[in-house]
């Protein structure tokens, strides 16, 4: 209930008024008190979309049934794209919704700017029930978007076999081929999607060279052979044979389109780009990390990345290899980081939406772990959310080599390598423990603990160790064997503790930014010396009283944290077994009441009894010292930022 004036009519950046995040939240008397005073239900926001969308798409029947029979909602109305209602429910599976909103007569054909229906939207994404629902409601099985894709091309490019089956059950047309000659076949089969191929030579699918060839990467003087006096049901044992090895993604420099800079990290610039009239995110792997033993261990870790297909990953496309155009062509996800999401105290964070992104986080770890593949750097940075739903995607997962060389690790050493960022590591990590998923799920707690506080991880800590550090410090560190043998491995020679503290008086009057290689040694023994004073204090923390918790967050959300950083590794739950847990808690109705959060102005929530660090300009330069730049895929605001080390 409203209990404090509102105008409703105000709306926020993305143009969203009060009743489309309401309807998109669920709550169904905020949304009855809103419509009351008068709020407009039909009012889209800048994307063009209605609260009765946001409703659909959330799978908040009640809301939608408030709407439609009681006042009025357009159910065919579209946004932007052209999408309806009926869209919305159809790509988030919401068969429930789709039920309704088909009994108020939606159009089950009604097509898109991009010339498609719900069908094909609920193919693309897989969702076996929704597809199965619109064609018992009549929905036209071979409608071609403007490329000439049919629904059942859609879901053999995803690799989505269970829909497959779904489609040629009610007649989908498998010879049929897009603007571009490709049919479905052809699809699954550059896709690697042995299971998509299978079904469908099954089902009389033609079997040609050039479809052999996008699964094994043959030539085909090879495959001539592999064909003459052969089944289809041998030749799709070629695929099972050769598919995983040699899947086809690589990519042309010719076919992309490099557009303006999003960002930079360890390994390069990150642009926005166009691949084969697709937005893209381009990341600019640097020339000089490539030796010819690193190119074919970055191939052979990108091959594997881009088989793995998932809604809670951002997926690499492909990998353009033509010298010296080295690039990682990614999905491109135009809603910012989960970093930027809590540094916007502006945008509330309901325990829905916790929960949710939780889940969607979880989710993805699952995945990668499922394929026996490790993350090593899970952090809110990167974690990528869409624009207006903040579905989560997990990014900078893999690419061991790659990271290794960037940050200078001995590239031997890549299944071993300690990567991450120290204040998301697990404890034992520090103790020459090798990462593990047990590591993983440690990090998957910190961002869990992140979401609940819109904290970074130790901040106050790291800064108070920072406060206090003294030029005296350095000198002592500077004498003992620890930071004597780390300067070595640095190959700098050892400065002399009056040239440390010449150095560090300089660093301090020029905001910590070296003017000279002297005063970067000083600056690294200065981090290094930190770092070490920072795993020390995580580890204390962790192994007595733990992070510390607000006294309204969630309670099924604590008991996760709480599980994931068990000081035992070997106690803490896998990631599926969270996923599980936090999709239990997203279907129930919260049995709390929403927080309610202290903000001071950086953002941060402040715990009662716990006051926020006082953030003057010494901190604030010193803070800088320890941040890096991140890539933020921010969509028309990109921008390069400093985000927490």
């Amino acid at each position: 209930m409203l209990t404090q004036p509102i105008n409703i009519l105000h709306t926020n950046q993305q143009g969203d008024t009060a009743l489309q995040l309401a309807a998109r939240l669920g709550d169904l008397d905020l949304v009855k008190t809103l419509i009351d005073r008068e709020a407009n239900v039909h009012q889209a926001n800048h994307a063009g979309i209605t609260p009765l969308m946001c409703a659909s798409e959330r799978g908040h029947t009640p809301v939608m049934q408030l709407l439609i029979a009681e006042h009025k909602a357009a159910v065919d109305s579209t946004d932007q794209s052209g999408d309806t209602a009926l869209f919305w429910a159809a790509k988030f599976n919401q068969v429930k919704n789709l039920s309704y909103l088909m009994e108020h007569k939606a159009a089950v054909d009604h097509i898109n700017q991009a010339g498609r229906t719900a069908l094909c939207l609920a193919a693309q994404q897989g969702h076996k029930e929704a597809v199965e629902y619109l064609l018992m409601q009549g929905a036209n099985v071979n409608q071609a978007d403007h490329l000439g894709y049919t629904p059942l091309m859609l879901a053999a490019t995803g690799g989505h076999s269970r829909t497959l089956e779904v489609l040629i059950r009610h007649q989908a047309m498998i010879h049929c081929r897009a603007q571009n000659g490709r049919s479905a076949l052809f699809l699954a089969a550059q896709g690697n999607h042995i299971d998509c191929v299978r079904l469908l030579v099954k089902h009389h699918a033609q079997v040609t060279q050039d479809i052999v060839a996008q699964a094994t990467g043959q030539s085909k003087v090879f495959l001539q052979e592999v064909l003459d006096d052969q089944s289809a049901v041998e030749r799709v044992g070629q695929l099972d044979k050769y598919g995983n090895l040699t899947i086809s993604f690589k990519v042309k420099a010719s076919d992309l389109i490099v557009g303006k800079d999003l960002g930079a990290g360890a390994y390069g610039v990150v642009s926005l780009g166009t691949y084969k009239f697709n937005q893209v995110a381009l990341k600019k792997l640097k020339a000089e990390l490539f030796t010819k033993e690193r190119e074919q261990e970055f191939l052979k870790e990108a091959s594997v990345m881009a088989s793995i297909k998932s809604n809670y990953l951002v997926n690499l496309i492909g990998v353009c290899m033509d010298a010296p155009n080295y690039y990682m062509v990614m999905e491109y996800v135009p809603g910012g980081s989960l970093y930027d999401l809590l540094q916007q105290p502006t945008i509330p964070l309901t325990y829905s939406l916790q929960i949710q992104i939780g889940f969607e986080i979880a989710a993805g770890l699952s995945h990668l772990h499922e394929r026996g593949i490790l993350h090593r750097d899970l952090k809110s940075l990167n974690v990528l959310l869409t624009k207006y739903e903040y579905h989560a995607k997990l990014c900078d997962f893999g690419l061991v080599s790659m990271r290794s060389a960037a940050e200078g690790v001995d590239e031997k050493a890549t299944s071993d390598t300690l990567v991450g960022t120290t204040q998301w590591m697990s404890p034992e990590l520090f103790h020459g423990i090798m990462q593990s998923q047990t590591s993983d799920i440690y990090a998957l707690g910190l961002v869990l603990w992140e979401l609940i506080t819109r904290e970074i991880p130790f901040r106050r800590e790291r800064m108070a160790i920072i406060h206090s550090t003294t030029a005296d410090d350095l000198i002592t560190e500077l004498k003992t064997e620890a930071g004597q043998a780390w300067l070595t491995h640095k190959k700098q020679p050892l400065p002399t503790a009056s040239t440390v503290e010449r150095d560090w008086a300089a660093l301090k009057e020029h905001d910590f930014q070296a003017q000279n290689t002297q005063q970067q040694q000083v600056l690294d023994l200065f981090k290094h010396m930190v770092t070490q004073k920072l795993k020390a204090k995580i580890t204390e923390i962790i192994q007595n009283d733990g992070l510390p918790i607000p006294k309204r967050a969630h309670t099924g959300l604590v008991k996760e944290i709480k599980a994931c950083c068990h000081p035992e590794p070997s106690r803490r739950p896998s990631a599926q077994r969270v996923a599980e847990n936090l999709f239990g808690l997203w279907q129930k109705e919260p049995e709390q009441k929403e927080p309610t959060p202290v903000t001071t102005p950086m953002g941060d929530w402040v715990q009662p009894g716990r006051s926020s660090v006082s953030k003057g300009k010494p901190l604030a330069v010193l803070d800088k010292v320890f941040h890096s730049s991140t890539i933020h895929f921010l969509g028309s605001n990109a921008k390069k930022s400093t985000s927490p080390k």
